[in-house]
């Protein structure tokens, strides 16, 4: 696998941002989700990074730098990908981005219907948090947050 800086403005890109809205608006319906489209992210500024395993965009995640912490965004594998440890590389390349920004720590927010994505991001340290920038406490959402002084590189 091979992980390298990617526009969301990229066709591929935008079928795997188009697949992960899919998947949240069946969960929750659409007033329920938080989606950053392509241009949101390429206007805020968003670092996005794609997976690729043999040439194929197989996942892709986002972060945005928001002063005094750096929110991941967009986070999501084809589903025969998954599994695999590509997720935990591409959040901890995320991670060290926002370090090497100097963000004291970094937030998201996912959904309570998302069991493995919050097992996931409690294995690599967060913990639930919250509310934070523009989200509020609507049942749905779970906000989580770790700090990245120390960090290490895995």
């Amino acid at each position: 696998m091979e992980i390298i800086s990617v526009s969301p403005a990229e066709p591929e890109v935008q079928r795997l941002i188009a697949e992960l809205d899919t998947y949240q608006i069946k969960l929750y319906g659409q007033e329920c989700c938080h989606l950053d489209s392509a241009d949101e992210l390429v206007d805020s500024g968003a670092h996005m990074l794609g997976a690729y395993v043999d040439e194929i965009l197989v996942g892709i995640g986002a972060i945005k730098l928001r002063g005094s912490y750096a929110e991941i965004k967009r986070v999501y594998f084809i589903e025969e990908y998954r599994g695999r440890g590509f997720a935990l590389e591409l959040v901890r390349q995320l991670e060290l981005f926002a370090s090497d920004n100097k963000c004291p720590r970094i937030k998201l927010e996912t959904g309570y219907l998302q069991g493995a994505a919050m097992q996931f991001y409690t294995k690599l340290g967060y913990v639930e948090c919250l509310a934070f920038g523009e989200y509020s406490d609507n049942g749905i959402s779970v906000f989580m947050e770790k700090p990245l002084f120390g960090l290490v590189e895995i």
